[in-house]
């Protein structure tokens, strides 16, 4: 199911044109639930939610949504696939594209996968003598008007 699904992704732009929101979203769920189903289909998945994230249309009104969806993905493939991924550069591409700010509900989910990671001091994702810390605080700050209640845990 989930190659299928993968393989309906030939052009970039289809995604946000044919399947929008909904099939990025599925592609979140697929990595937070696929498990070992979903493992070897971890580079695959990075290159289409790659396509979406930087399309030069994706934060135009029409894409938003989906850009937000496929952003809290790529956090997703981050929290429950890193020894499958290069982490050394797929986690700093994920906070570049934080915080989110359209779709609330992802915003939320995206809000509490960082703060889990931060609390735990996860030393990827503060990265080489936590070069990332400014960006983080950044984040932080920047969503803490939309997200009302930092790290509720």
């Amino acid at each position: 199911m989930i190659p299928m699904f993968l393989s309906c992704w030939r052009h970039p732009t289809m995604i946000t044109q044919m399947f929008g929101r909904a099939a990025v979203y599925g592609l979140g769920v697929c990595a937070e639930f696929g498990g070992l189903t979903f493992r070897p289909l971890v580079g695959e998945a990075l290159s289409k939610l790659n396509n979406v994230i930087r399309h030069p249309e994706a934060q135009h009104a029409d894409n938003i949504m989906a850009y937000d969806n496929a952003v809290s993905a790529l956090g997703k493939i981050c929290q429950f696939h890193r020894d499958g991924i290069d982490a050394a550069q797929v986690i700093p591409a994920w906070l570049g594209c934080l915080p989110i700010k359209d779709d609330k509900i992802e915003a939320k989910v995206v809000h509490d996968q960082l703060c889990s990671m931060v609390e735990r001091s996860d030393a990827q994702v503060l990265g080489p003598h936590s070069q990332y810390l400014p960006k983080i605080v950044s984040i932080f700050a920047e969503g803490s008007v939309q997200w009302k209640g930092a790290c509720n845990r």
